[in-house]
């Protein structure tokens, strides 16, 4: 094999299992065929403690490995075997190319199987990769672990490369790229997933079944959505630069990275979630950020249409607009079988500094809600929080649909809850707002309400006073209800209001009930409002100004109050 190679032979093709004794430095182009032989790499007799490579290409070398084989460089009693590297593209200007069925298996924890240096070119298009070394590595000074090494390239990557287009890691994937530099090494037209805790695959994206693929860039994660991945793994922060379409079903894993979602008001570009796609974000930090001046109304998240659906799970979402609008088919009536869902579980958070943290839209063209039919569940002791200037609403159903909190926290600056149309049931939850006003500072008391969230402020809004949003307003408390207003602040636990008082308009009842016991001491009903059904009995309002005091406004379960509070 040397003699061949120092004769400058083009191929050659091993006969038998043998050990290298001495590096082989390729001058010239060689395709090297393993043909189901292992070439062991034993002492090689260099004192190099800085990369000591087996194999290694010169100046514009050329080196092709194929054939079902083996290189071994895991036998003891090479020197320095933490910085051994079998095969590496050396030379500037020089390349490797490893083909399918090449098995390279190394046992160190400083190096790799295969390595690109300064200015050279490595493609590894198949074949099996294995660091044997236990347990993780770290060089000295660099923070956290990381797991043995398979592929690398030099610190001056950015003069390097190293493309894979198959093959099997056992070790570090090669999804995470540079173990100083990251990025990742996967081609464009691939993705890397992982079969067990340590083992990757490189393949197309149909190869990838239900096994998660790993991503550590914008890029690797925009082309597994697009290509029907159902399960996706974040194996580091992702800042997108451009807005992500879901038509698909797909588990994002975030991990414990932070993905930094884009979207555009301007251009009308924002991450969407629609044609039935069921997805679920989980274990990481999600940042909603809007391109240029963030219009606070304008959504982070869309999701519509017909059995669409958003779930997070252990998710800390920060947003700078409204974190999720959701919209559904336009159905006339809650359907279960058919609605746009969200989900918010297992301790997640949204904490949006823009209108909404969640919100619907009812826009109702030609007396039709074309975005109805939705359902929204905020479960187990997750928080909703939102904090924009004035009129930030935790949660907002304006349309035919269902809302379910329990045993979570809801808080906003003007409501935490507003329920304008559809039914809500509140379970063992806190309802809070967080601005202080006089009572002559909350709005909309004597006259229409505006659009949207333009409506007086209390911990629970529930009912409409004008306009038509075509759909009963319903809402139920069970269990222990806290409402944390803030101090000095006129503002009332529980707001309803119900506006259908022309008979010749559609009748649209507004209700509220609640256990004994949940805890409630403060029930506005709005001056000029028609019978509200408080726990069965129809109360009507009063044309005064609002009594917003702790004494005021309140009645029992038994018995509402004779003259209920404006």
């Amino acid at each position: 094999l040397t003699s061949a190679i120092a004769l400058g032979v083009g191929e050659v093709t091993l006969g038998a299992d043998m050990k290298l004794t001495k590096v082989l430095y390729l001058k010239s182009d060689l395709v090297l065929n393993l043909n189901g032989n292992t070439l062991t790499i034993g002492d090689i007799g260099t004192t190099n403690e800085n990369n000591t490579v087996a194999i290694r290409t010169v100046e514009n070398a050329k080196l092709t490995l194929n054939g079902t084989g083996e290189i071994d460089a895991t036998e003891t009693g090479n020197n320095y075997q933490d910085y051994l590297v079998p095969v590496a593209a050396m030379g500037a200007s020089s390349e490797v190319t490893i083909n399918d069925g090449v098995t390279i298996r190394v046992n160190t924890s400083r190096e790799s199987c295969v390595f690109a240096s300064k200015d050279t070119h490595v493609v590894i298009n198949g074949g099996t990769f294995i660091n044997e070394s236990e347990g993780d590595y770290a060089y000295a000074g660099d923070s956290g672990v990381k797991t043995p090494l398979t592929v690398n390239v030099s610190n001056s990557a950015q003069v390097s490369s190293l493309i894979v287009n198959g093959g099997t890691f056992i070790g570090r994937s090669p999804a995470l790229g540079d173990d100083n530099l990251g990025g990742t090494f996967v081609a464009a037209d691939k993705v890397c997933y992982e079969t067990d805790e340590n083992t990757s695959v490189v393949g197309d994206p149909s190869e990838a079944g239900s096994y998660p693929v790993l991503v550590a860039t914008a890029n690797a994660l925009q082309y597994a959505i697009e290509n029907g991945v159902a399960n996706v793994e974040l194996v580091a922060d992702i800042e997108m630069t451009e807005a992500l379409t879901f038509n698909k079903s797909i588990t994002l894993d975030l991990g414990g990275n932070q993905l930094t979602l884009y979207s555009n008001e301007s251009n009308k570009s924002t991450n969407s979630i629609s044609g039935g796609a069921q997805v679920i974000i989980q274990n990481g930090n999600l940042i909603g950020k809007q391109a240029g001046e963030a219009v606070s109304t304008y959504a982070n998240i869309q999701v519509s249409g017909a059995k669409t659906s958003l779930t997070l799970k252990s998710v800390n979402y920060t947003a700078d607009g409204t974190a999720i609008c959701i919209m559904g088919d336009g159905s006339t009536e809650y359907n279960e079988g058919t609605c746009a869902t969200v989900t918010v579980e297992e301790n997640s958070t949204i904490n949006t500094s823009g209108s909404f943290g969640i919100g619907t839209n009812a826009t109702a063209p030609k007396g039709v809600n074309q975005f109805a039919n939705v359902h929204i569940v905020v479960k187990e002791d997750s928080h909703i929080t939102a904090t924009y200037g004035d009129g930030a609403v935790g949660i907002m159903l304006n349309v035919a649909g269902k809302l379910e909190v329990s045993g979570s926290t809801i808080e906003a600056v003007d409501q935490a809850v507003f329920l304008r149309a559809g039914t809500g049931t509140i379970t063992d939850s806190t309802l809070g707002t967080t601005k202080v006003y006089t009572a002559e500072q909350i709005i909309c008391l004597d006259k229409n309400w505006g659009s949207g969230n333009y409506a007086p402020q209390a911990a629970l809004v529930v009912g409409n006073r004008n306009g038509t949003y075509y759909a009963d307003a319903t809402c139920t408390l069970r269990g222990e209800i806290k409402f944390e207003i803030a101090k000095n602040s006129a503002v009332p636990e529980i707001y309803v209001y119900d506006g259908t008082v022309d008979p010749t308009a559609t009748k649209y009842e507004t209700t509220l009930n609640y256990e004994e016991g949940t805890g409630i001491t403060d029930i506005v009903i709005g001056n000029g409002s028609g019978a509200v059904t408080i726990n069965g009995v129809e109360v009507d309002g009063e044309t005064e100004q609002p009594d917003t005091s702790e004494e005021g406004g309140t009645g029992t379960e038994e018995e509402p109050a004779e003259e209920p509070q404006a």
